[in-house]
């Protein structure tokens, strides 16, 4: 950690740890909320972790360094619910450190970094970032570290920040790379210094054509339809369509508290600052709301939307007032802000967030009532679904069609938002004996017949057919940066 005087020394180390518990409390506390893993890809990380740990491969190889960190913990804590929690939490409170850190490396006060960290351990979009997508978390963990790296002495930390920020996560690498861009083409060039930085950059690239999981050309297919012709603004695209009920007026605060420190940097200050730091922070940023990128919850501008959030605080560093008299008012806001803490780690809301895992636990159930792990080869089934169901059962079941050959008899789909009346007017006696409920509007049917069904009810139906063709029905085989994994 930097520290700018040892006058201060033992304080910023108390603050420091002091934060890291607090921000580790109440993300344990939200996560807690549910016995389930939280997320909707939650058990989609146990089904990895537990073959890797169990077998030495991956269910999909990933070569995440999210992996072995979950891994490290398990050995200790020995469930693989908890080990996702713990992870999570552990997770958010490096990041509210590294925030101070980074604010301090800046060239924040005591009272100013401080600030930033406050508003890191109050903030309700760190709290669901953490629930919902704890290997991003790592990423932007890691890539605070980078930023905290860059200007070190140590002219190789870097370097070794951005090499562990690709082996974190696909996003945090890209916004690391478009900082050290923008941070180099504002300094006064060397040129022997860059050729060795593209070179060591090839060479990291380089390892996504040998190890599973990390950047790789064809990882651009997931770029397909990227850009929108309408535009618009990613946090107000972002509660319109996630829905004021399930946002809390403090997490929308902070939205909002996030909107006004990046316009604040855009529109006051940016002719003054000069700071390579501030210029690649501030491009960041923009490319993260930038308003021609395609919008929904699917998209990656809803990522990159959940993200700038938890940075833009940090342009504040560049022209926030500094100075004994602003002590008072940053101290006072930090207390605000902690004593607030306490109450927003609970805009994450399992119930409303989540999928819902305890229907999801009854239909397995009464899925395994008529399966037999030995006659099933695979069980097609809506995203969440799928991956409770692998982890529960260890019967393999995904949200895509699958692009090998199984046996009809071997082939089973958990059909969602089927109403009997269709199953009684399409299915022949014979298929029905073969097509069991196992909740309101779901079925466990076999494939063939399912496809069969489906391919009668769009010659006859249209309306019904749309109703069975959404997200929770998968008709898709998977996309072929999916299949890479496979190989």
């Amino acid at each position: 950690m930097y520290f700018t005087s040892d006058k201060h020394k033992y304080l910023t180390f108390l603050f420091g740890i002091a934060f890291a518990f607090l921000a580790f409390y109440f993300r344990w506390k939200a996560l807690g909320q549910t016995e389930y893993v939280n997320g909707w890809d939650g058990y989609f990380y146990l089904i990895q972790l537990r073959a890797w740990l169990a077998t030495g491969t991956m269910h999909s190889p990933d070569a995440s360094l999210i992996y072995p960190f979950m891994g490290s913990l398990h050995f200790f804590i020995d469930d693989y619910v908890l080990t996702y929690k713990t992870t999570a939490a552990i997770l958010s409170s490096a990041f509210v450190l590294l925030i101070f850190a980074v604010a301090r490396r800046w060239g924040a006060h005591f009272y100013l970094a401080g600030l930033l960290a406050s508003i890191s351990l109050f903030s309700p979009q760190l709290t669901y970032f953490a629930a919902q997508y704890p290997k991003n978390l790592l990423g932007m963990t890691l890539l605070l570290g980078f930023f905290w790296s860059v200007g070190h002495r140590w002219k190789t930390l870097p370097l070794l920040f951005l090499l562990l920020n690709y082996f974190g996560h696909r996003l945090s690498f890209g916004i690391a790379l478009i900082f050290i861009i923008v941070y180099f083409l504002s300094q006064r060039l060397n040129w022997r210094a860059v050729a060795w930085g593209s070179f060591a950059l090839l060479c990291i690239v380089s390892l996504g054509l040998l190890l599973p999981g990390l950047l790789h050309w064809t990882d651009f297919a997931r770029l397909e339809g990227l850009l929108s012709a309408v535009p618009h603004f990613s946090p107000y695209s972002f509660v319109q369509e996630f829905g004021k009920e399930r946002l809390t007026i403090l997490w929308g605060m902070e939205i909002g508290m996030s909107c006004i420190f990046f316009f604040g940097a855009l529109f006051f200050p940016f002719q003054k600052i000069k700071d390579a730091r501030f210029l690649g922070l501030l491009v960041i940023c923009t490319v993260l709301v930038f308003p021609f990128f395609k919008w929904s919850l699917t998209s990656f501008s809803y990522r990159f939307f959940l993200v700038f959030v938890l940075l833009a605080p940090c342009l504040s560093v560049f022209y926030f007032p500094q100075g004994k008299r602003w002590n008072k008012v940053y101290g006072m806001l930090i207390l605000i802000l902690v004593g607030m803490s306490g109450y927003s780690y609970q805009a994450y809301q399992p119930q409303l967030h989540d999928p819902s895992y305890k229907r999801y636990a009854a239909i397995t159930a009464k899925a395994m009532e008529v399966l037999k792990r030995e006659d099933t080869e695979l069980v097609i089934a809506h995203p969440a679904l799928a991956e409770f169901f692998t982890f529960t059962t260890q019967i393999d079941a995904m949200p895509w069609l699958p692009e090998y050959e199984i046996s009809d008899t071997m082939l089973w789909r958990i059909a969602a938002g089927v109403r009997a009346p269709l199953l009684a007017h399409y299915l022949t006696e014979e298929e029905k004996t073969s097509t069991f409920r196992l909740a309101l509007r779901y079925y466990l049917i076999r494939e063939v017949t399912w496809q069969k069904m489906l391919a009668t009810i769009k010659e006859e139906d249209l309306v019904s057919y749309q109703e069975l063709s959404g997200w929770e029905n998968p008709n898709r085989i998977r996309p072929s940066f999916l299949l890479r994994k496979k190989q």
